[in-house]
């Protein structure tokens, strides 16, 4: 039959693959709301005023943690 991908190899894969991704995408916003729900709000401003907040899924997890720790040290130091 035309237009059906039954007969295609891997076809029924496809619909699961898109699933996969978008759970994992899912994940990450999950994440990303929840590290930003766990800022203080002198946290939040401060990533906020830096552009460090980015997109779901751009900034997430330990790698956050550490940019913003990296920041408070810096303008500690007034390097910024």
């Amino acid at each position: 039959m035309e237009g059906s991908d039954s007969s295609e190899p891997g076809a029924s894969d496809q619909p699961e693959a898109q699933r996969r991704r978008q759970r994992a995408r899912l994940d990450r916003e999950e994440a990303f709301y929840q590290f930003v729900n766990n800022l203080s709000e002198a946290d939040y401003r401060l990533m906020r005023d830096n552009n460090l907040l980015g997109t779901p899924g751009q900034w997430i997890g330990r790698w956050a943690v550490s940019l913003k720790r990296l920041i408070v040290e810096h303008l500690s130091w007034g390097e910024w």
